[in-house]
C-alpha cells in the first residue's frame, strides 16, 4: 500500500513549480490550491483534503492564522513539511516546531529553490532532474534570480540545463515591437497566465500542463505550434495555457486606456508611493502595480487596488522595483510586512507577502478614500524612524 502525500500550494509560478516537483517525485501526490480570497492556510483546504501520512505545505506564507490552522489540524496528516521563504514572527515557528512539523526556510530564496534544495538532500533529485527546470523557472518568477545564494543555486542547475540560458524574442502588442526575455522568465509567465486570468482553477490547469510538459521532457512545448502533430490532443493543458498567455499578452494593456484606471501619488515623510485603482476580472493588480514600479520616470515602489476580483473582496497587491538598487531611496522596506501591518491597522484587511511583492484583500464596502488612509498609516508604521 503506498503512502498517500497532500500538497498545498500557492497559485502562483513559485508554488506550482514548488508543487511540480513534488509531483516530479510522487507522482499520485494530491495538491489543493487556495482560493485567491483565502490568503495562506485555511481549515477549509486542510479539511477537503483526505487525511495524508505526509502533507507538504509550499509558498503559502508563515502567517499566525496558517501556523494556528496547520497545529489544529496537526492530526490529520502524519509528517508535515513546510517550506516558505516568506517574513514572520519567530514565535509562529516555535509553535510549529512544538508540534513535530518540520519546517524548511530561507528568505534568499524561492520556494521553489527550496523545495529543490530539500528533495535534493534527500537523494530524490539532482542536477539533472527535470525538478531542476521548475527550480530555475520558480527562482526567475519570483524575481529572486538575483540574490547571491540563488544566483549560485541558477549558475549549477542553468549549467546542467544549458537551453534555459537563452533568450527568447516575443512580441509585444502593446509597443508593436520585439523583446528578448531570459527564458525562464518566459516560461514563468505562461505559467502565471493560468491564475491571473483563472485565479485557483487557472493555476491547476498550469499544473497539469507541468505534468505535460515533464512527460514530453521539454519545456519548450509551450512555444510548439499545437495545430501540427496533434499536439493539441496530446497536450490539451499546454495548449490551453498557450491561449491563456496570448490572450493575457493582447489584453492586459487595455486597463492603462482612459477611464480604467486612476493613478494617485502618495507622501509618507519624504518618500513618494504610486498607487492605482482599477476594476477588472482578472488578477491583474500586481501587473499593474509593477508597471508603475518600473516603468515611471522614477522608479517606485507602487500599489493597485483591484475592486473587479469575483467575489466580496477585493485585492491590493504592492510591488517593488525589479532593479534592488532602485529601491534605496526607501531603506529596508518589505512590502510583505506593509501588508501585514495593513491588517494590524485594520483587521479586516488580510495579507502578507516578501521584501519585493505583497498583497492582501478586503472588504470591496471599503471606498477608494479609506484604502488611501489606511496605507499611508501602514506605510508610516511601516517606515516609523526611518523618516
Amino acid at each position: 500500500m503506498r503512502n498517500e502525500i497532500a500538497v498545498v500550494t500557492h497559485t502562483d509560478t513559485d508554488g506550482v513549480t514548488a508543487a511540480a516537483q513534488i509531483r516530479s517525485v510522487f507522482p499520485h501526490a494530491r495538491v489543493a490550491f487556495p482560493e485567491w480570497v483565502e490568503y495562506g492556510v485555511s481549515r477549509k483546504i486542510l479539511e477537503s483534503l483526505a487525511p495524508a501520512d505526509r502533507l507538504f505545505v509550499l509558498d503559502m506564507g508563515l502567517d499566525p492564522k496558517s501556523v494556528r490552522t496547520i497545529c489544529d489540524l496537526r492530526d490529520r496528516f502524519g509528517e508535515i513539511t513546510v517550506i516558505d521563504h516568506h517574513p514572520h514572527d519567530p514565535a509562529d515557528r516555535e509553535r510549529l516546531d512544538a508540534a513535530g512539523v518540520e519546517v524548511i526556510y530561507d528568505p534568499d530564496y524561492c520556494a521553489s529553490a527550496l523545495t529543490f534544495l530539500y528533495l535534493e538532500r534527500a537523494g530524490l533529485v539532482q542536477d539533472s532532474s527535470f525538478a531542476a527546470k521548475w527550480a530555475v523557472i520558480g527562482t526567475y518568477s519570483d524575481v529572486f534570480d538575483t540574490r547571491e545564494k540563488s544566483a549560485a543555486l541558477l549558475s549549477r542547475l542553468i549549467g546542467r540545463h544549458p537551453e534555459l540560458s537563452l533568450e527568447l524574442v516575443t512580441w509585444d502588442p502593446s509597443t508593436r515591437s520585439e523583446r528578448g526575455i531570459p527564458a525562464p522568465a518566459m516560461f514563468g509567465a505562461y505559467i502565471n497566465a493560468g491564475r491571473y486570468l483563472h485565479y485557483h482553477h487557472g493555476a491547476r490547469v498550469a499544473l497539469e500542463a507541468a505534468a505535460e510538459m515533464e512527460r514530453h521532457g521539454d519545456v519548450f512545448l509551450l512555444r510548439e505550434d499545437f495545430s501540427k502533430n496533434h499536439l493539441e490532443a496530446r497536450y490539451p493543458h499546454c495548449h490551453l495555457l498557450q491561449r491563456w498567455h496570448e490572450r493575457w499578452l493582447s489584453e492586459r494593456n487595455r486597463v492603462f486606456e482612459r477611464g480604467n484606471i486612476t493613478y494617485l501619488k502618495i507622501r509618507v515623510g519624504p518618500y513618494t508611493f504610486g498607487l492605482a485603482f482599477v476594476n477588472h476580472e482578472w488578477d491583474i493588480g500586481g501587473y499593474v502595480a509593477a508597471k508603475k514600479a518600473n516603468d515611471s520616470p522614477q522608479p517606485q515602489y507602487a500599489f493597485a487596488v483591484n475592486y473587479g476580483v469575483p467575489g466580496p473582496r477585493a485585492k491590493i497587491s504592492a510591488r517593488a522595483p525589479r532593479d534592488a538598487a532602485q529601491r534605496r531611496f526607501v531603506p529596508e522596506l518589505n512590502l510583505g510586512d506593509v501588508m501585514r501591518t495593513l491588517s494590524t491597522v485594520d483587521p479586516s484587511f488580510v495579507g502578507g507577502g516578501h521584501e519585493a511583492a505583497g498583497s492582501a484583500t478586503f472588504p470591496k464596502e471599503v471606498s477608494e478614500a479609506k484604502v488611501t488612509r489606511l496605507l499611508k498609516a501602514a506605510l508610516a508604521r511601516s517606515l516609523s524612524g526611518k523618516i
